[in-house]
């Protein structure tokens, strides 16, 4: 999901670039999204119950590639389900469900594109799917990790600790964990964009359209991380009529997250919109994204 509105405002902090960049370094990869990836083109025959290794082709084309270009790889795989999200995971087993059943409707009606169509949405990776890819990784001699908990926080400790060199993912929510350096929407040829909050701090940005940005770098570490909370993410849904662009300008005025927060709760459009708890849940979820 990631964080709601972060990267097209961080769009001006990203570097175009190719993998073969960092030959001779340690990547972690949030590799379950290449495991749907995978399963993606598959979903009709996992869900009719056909027997396919199809998911299996694309997260190993990903990390061969890696390795072709000099990339140690080490494949982060998500852990237990946090009580913070089980909202969230509710929500998209309901959403699959139903996307399942009308799959089987329009199955059973002879109408295979539309069944297909509903079985990409219900796609769900099953336990036997991911241990068979571990087995593949052991062969391939290809380390992994499980995370405890969210793989997200698994990477962004790793890089920190120079476990990693740098961290590869889909969406922004590493940016939010505070990750150091960090890989996104790497393709099958290498190409990539990069983020790295060294480079992030010592960049200039001037003109309306960065604006945001520069609001970005202005907050300190903990507030960088209340501001991608109250834009919306997994844990926490955003105050209604409350977006990234204008929580940043709130806090560029007001200066801290206590500050933001006492002036939505005195602002007329706001505050009848704020959930009594909505303070308690947005620091125990900043616990998350520090964990």
């Amino acid at each position: 999901m990631g964080i709601q509105g972060l990267l097209p405002i961080m769009k001006g902090a990203l570097k175009e670039c190719h993998v073969s960049n960092f030959a001779g370094q340690t990547a972690a990869i949030d590799v379950m999204v290449w495991l749907y990836k995978g399963a993606y083109s598959c979903s009709y025959e996992l869900a009719t119950g056909q027997q396919t290794l199809n998911f299996l082709a694309f997260p190993i084309k990903m990390l061969r590639m890696l390795k072709s270009k000099g990339i140690k790889p080490i494949c982060v795989f998500d852990g237990f389900h946090l009580k913070a999200k089980e909202a969230t995971e509710k929500d998209r087993q309901v959403y699959k469900k139903a996307n399942r059943e009308k799959g089987v409707e329009h199955e059973n009606n002879g109408n295979v594109e539309e069944a297909k169509k509903y079985f990409s949405r219900a796609l769900v990776l099953r336990s036997r799917m991911i241990d068979l890819f571990m087995d593949i990784l052991i062969e391939l001699n290809i380390e992994f990790v499980v995370s405890p908990y969210e793989a997200d926080a698994q990477m962004a400790y790793m890089v920190r600790e120079g476990i990693a060199d740098f961290a590869i993912s889909e969406d922004s929510d590493l940016i939010a964990y505070g990750c150091p350096k960090i890989l996104l929407k790497l393709n099958p040829i290498g190409s990539c964009q990069a983020f790295s909050f060294q480079d992030f701090y010592n960049s200039t940005f001037e003109g309306k359209e960065q604006k945001s940005l520069l609001q970005l770098q202005k907050l300190s570490s903990d507030d960088f991380t209340f501001a991608c909370i109250m834009a919306g993410c997994e844990y926490l849904n955003n105050i209604e009529r409350v977006g990234l662009k204008s929580v940043l300008k709130i806090f560029e005025k007001e200066g801290s997250f206590d500050k933001v927060m006492e002036f939505y709760r005195t602002s007329k459009t706001h505050k009848d919109r704020i959930p009594d708890d909505y303070e308690a849940k947005a620091r125990k979820v900043a616990q998350l994204f520090n964990y």
